[in-house]
């Protein structure tokens, strides 16, 4: 379902930084896809997913800046990655493509999209910081998506926060 979401999600990246493309919410990439989503363009949706999609729409909520997105998963050295789970307070959970670690300034419990679709924020990473050496200028959100599979890194890419820590 991931690689789907993300292949599907590419004319998306291309539009977003298209010159010709219209400003508004028409050609927005987070209301595009949520319209998609939401239509079934992509398969089923879960229920969290559902609620998300409709409430940004409901919102009139729109992309607010660029960010890197990296993912990381079970391909990993767990050394490297943290392993398969996350404390979420005193729970410790598994993660699963519903999760992604975020830079210190997104609190846990956020609810972000990407081009590669929503996650929760339930993990923060070394290397999941802003500033040199991490993002580039420009890029005001750093979050790595966990995935079974390795997706390729966007730079610049449009991102959303639809909610702020729990």
């Amino acid at each position: 379902m991931t690689r789907l979401v993300f292949l599907a999600a590419l004319p998306l990246l291309g539009m977003a930084q298209s010159p010709s493309a219209q400003p508004g919410p028409q050609s927005d990439p987070f209301r595009l896809c949520a319209e998609r989503a939401l239509a079934g363009y992509w398969g089923p949706l879960k229920p969290w997913q559902q609620q998300w999609y409709r409430l940004g729409l409901e919102r009139g909520l729109t992309v607010q800046g660029r960010a890197k997105v990296t993912s990381f998963g079970p391909w990993e050295n767990p050394r490297m990655s943290g392993g398969p789970f996350c404390w979420v307070g005193p729970v410790r959970i598994r993660l699963d493509a519903a999760h992604c670690a975020a830079n210190p300034e997104l609190p846990k419990g956020s609810i972000v999209w990407t081009p590669y679709g929503l996650r929760f924020v339930v993990d923060r990473g070394g290397w999941v910081r802003l500033g040199r050496p991490y993002t580039r200028p420009g890029e005001t959100a750093n979050l790595d998506y966990w995935s079974p599979r390795p997706l390729p890194t966007l730079r610049g890419a449009p991102y959303l926060v639809l909610r702020r820590g729990w």
